[in-house]
């Protein structure tokens, strides 16, 4: 079991965290991270942590990156993400979740990334994501939602996403653009 802590990261990158900018922790079997790994990350513009082996985000380990603006989960095993876990990443400008195991996305999930363009759910399991979940994503350019094969699009509002130029969509479900376009 590999987990992700705050001594793990000192023993790493030394004590001078407090200055780093990128930090790539891809495909280094992470299977969960501790609340305060990422504490003296103030300054933390881009994390990668894909090809990990995580199963969730809880809503306290990421909440000190403020300065975040790429998040790297993909390709990992996520299964749940607290409705908490991105309320402090305001910077946040691009958001990686494809290649997982999520199955539903709740309201509360994005409702603080107001500066996201990029998102991408694609190749999950996705069943549902709730019809206001995209709400406060006024800054969204690109959206990935393909290879959700059970997911049901048209009970999407895709209303407040004025700004997006690219939908990737993969849906049995929706027979036309026109259910996007009325609701744009």
């Amino acid at each position: 079991m590999k987990v992700l802590s705050e001594k793990y990261l000192i023993e790493l990158h030394g004590s001078k965290l407090y200055d780093l900018m990128i930090l790539w922790l891809s495909g280094h079997q992470i299977n969960s991270i501790d609340s305060r790994a990422f504490n003296n990350l103030e300054n933390l513009k881009i994390l990668w942590l894909r090809e990990n082996l995580l199963t969730t985000i809880d809503s306290i380990c990421l909440s000190s990156l403020v300065n975040l603006t790429s998040l790297y989960l993909n390709e990992n095993q996520i299964e749940a993400i607290d409705s908490d876990a991105f309320c402090n990443l305001y910077n946040l400008t691009s958001l990686f979740l494809d290649s997982n195991k999520l199955r539903e996305i709740d309201s509360k999930l994005f409702r603080t990334l107001v500066s996201l363009q990029k998102l991408d759910l694609s190749n999950n399991r996705l069943i549902s994501i709730d019809a206001n979940a995209f709400l406060n994503l006024q800054s969204l350019t690109s959206l990935s939602l393909y290879n959700n094969l059970h997911l049901n699009t048209s009970q999407i509002n895709f209303s407040g996403l004025f700004q997006l130029e690219k939908l990737y969509v993969e849906d049995q479900a929706t027979n036309s653009i026109n259910s996007f376009k009325d609701q744009m």
